[in-house]
């Protein structure tokens, strides 16, 4: 692992991290650090050297460590992971948002957008979430694979609040049941939460304003990040975000694209054009650098 320096400034400062392997390398860029910049922020808030929304810069510094100790060996065994393949046609589909090459299709029924839309708006205020079903299918005829979501697990247990969801562990031990239950051999494939983000404006906010808050975008903060990350790190899993705003409520969906959490298109099984406008989203940040 390697700093890669700032071009301007140089040394100590980077502009990303470059993890050499043996079939090859990668770099990582400075948003990898947004969460660690955003728990240092939080830190500085509790301390009272940072007010609470208040936005801050943050910089990676590099520095070489003399240590003298021998570094205990150890070695790394490559172990495949088998992913259950169901045998399925690609079903004729409506494309929603931009579908890049190389992108896992992705096929939801309308009637599982139906109901995250339904818990979004009963969730009011608050963000509500739940776990996305399905197979990772193998079309023979076309030689390819694609993702077929057969239902929404909500997150009956997880903790809500307006600008926060949290999943607890009996929210995927419910999960875990709920599949066994259903003996159709499914697998946990992406996770679901909301954004009420007409209730994040102020009252004296306009009507007119409040449709064109920076706040009614679409977004994946650095925490919905995080728990992508652990939990969803398979190049097949994806996210599904409802933001629901004044002029309704729209979807957008996140994935993985050359080892990083990028926005993506997918395809609406049964389409009657309920899944809002297609538009581009933010990734990272929290809801203050949203806004801003």
């Amino acid at each position: 692992i390697e700093p890669q320096w700032e071009a301007t400034v140089g040394k100590p400062y980077v502009d990303g991290v470059c993890m050499r392997l043996a079939g090859g390398s990668v770099v990582i860029p400075l948003s990898y650090f947004r969460t660690a910049a955003q728990q240092i922020g939080q830190k500085l808030v509790a301390e009272k050297r940072l007010t609470d929304g208040e936005l801050f810069t943050y910089g990676v510094v590099a520095f070489p460590v003399q240590n003298d100790t021998p570094r205990p060996l150890f070695r790394v065994e490559e172990v495949e992971a088998t992913l259950p393949l169901k045998p399925a046609r690609l079903p004729a589909a409506v494309e929603f948002g931009t579908q890049f090459p190389g992108d896992l299709p992705v096929v939801v029924p309308q009637t599982v957008l139906d109901e995250a839309a339904a818990l979004t708006r009963q969730a009011e205020a608050n963000e509500i979430g739940g776990i996305l079903i399905g197979h990772v299918c193998t079309d023979d005829e076309r030689r390819d694979l694609f993702v077929e979501v057969t239902a929404l697990i909500p997150a009956r247990h997880a903790l809500s609040a307006s600008t926060k969801l949290t999943f607890t562990a009996e929210t995927w031990t419910a999960v875990d049941a709920a599949i066994k239950l259903r003996r159709r051999e499914e697998q946990m494939l992406a996770w679901f939460h909301s954004h009420p983000s007409k209730y994040w404006c102020g009252p004296n906010c306009s009507l007119e304003a409040r449709k064109k808050c920076p706040l009614s975008r679409n977004f994946f903060s650095a925490e919905d990040c995080l728990l992508h990350r652990t939990v969803f790190p398979m190049a097949h899993c994806f996210a599904l975000v409802a933001t629901n705003t004044d002029a309704g409520l729209n979807f957008a969906m996140f994935g993985w694209r050359q080892g990083l959490i990028a926005q993506r298109g997918f395809h609406i099984l049964n389409a009657t054009n309920n899944a809002g406008e297609p538009a581009e989203a933010v990734i990272g940040g929290t809801h203050e650098e949203t806004c801003n």
